[in-house]
């Protein structure tokens, strides 16, 4: 179930030209400024056996270049997500796995934190409750603050979900930088442009070099972003 805050703009539309599966719904979503934004809620009914909407899914055909966040109640339990020692794999879990991990979808949940539950004091809390994102989204950092919420919950035995899906946030038109081709650089070039930017930054580098006391968390900064530019300037001095 999906809860959200109106405001100005907003909208919200049911599409479900893309699947009919009656555990997989697909929000498509969308403000002014921002870019469209497809939200996926997943059920995977154990009741279904060999029908899970997570295998509904790996078939959705859906755009590559568009925010895309997939999340629910997956009823699946890994080591990438779960701390739980005794893990009895599948191949439906495996092939999802797998169909994320290509399709280049992050886990947004810090693993073995518990999502689900139960009341019977028989039962074990679960990660089963997950929330994976695309890499545009990333780019868009969506979704944001996202955190459980259990005061949210009231009677159900699953943590609400909660993160702000458009902020104000510059979105980052290209996350890895200018990519440089070091195979075809010239080695020799490119080492006597590293040594001339080290003399430059020559200063706080000799912090690092200092044994003899404690280097403070300012001038551990100023050497990072020496070591940064000295890169950044001996690459686009040199590289390819």
């Amino acid at each position: 179930m999906a809860y959200y805050q109106p405001c100005p703009g907003l909208q919200i539309a049911l599409q479900s030209d893309l699947t009919q599966d009656r555990d997989l719904q697909i929000l498509n979503v969308s403000i002014p400024g921002k870019p469209t934004t497809l939200i996926m809620n997943l059920y995977n009914d154990c009741g279904r056996h060999l029908k899970w909407a997570s295998a509904c899914l790996q078939s959705t055909p859906l755009p590559t270049n568009q925010p895309i966040v997939i999340t629910g109640d997956w009823n699946m339990h890994h080591h990438l997500w779960s701390t739980n020692n005794h893990i009895n794999h599948n191949p439906e879990m495996e092939n999802t796995v797998e169909w994320l991990t290509t399709q280049g979808f992050l886990l947004n949940n810090t693993p073995g934190e518990h999502m689900h539950i139960p009341h019977a004091s028989r039962g074990s809390p679960l990660t089963i409750d997950l929330t994976f994102t695309n890499r545009p989204t990333t780019q868009q950092a969506i979704p944001f603050d996202w955190v459980i919420q259990p005061e949210f919950t009231y009677d159900s035995d699953h943590q609400a979900i909660l993160w702000t899906l458009f902020n104000n946030i510059e979105p980052i038109d290209n996350s890895c930088g200018i990519h440089y081709n070091m195979k075809d650089t010239d080695q020799d070039k490119w080492q006597e442009a590293l040594k001339e930017n080290i003399k430059t930054f020559q200063k706080p580098l000799n912090t690092l070099m200092d044994m003899d006391r404690d280097i403070s968390t300012d001038e551990l900064e100023e050497a990072a972003s020496a070591l940064t530019s000295i890169i950044s300037q001996t690459n686009s001095k040199a590289a390819k």
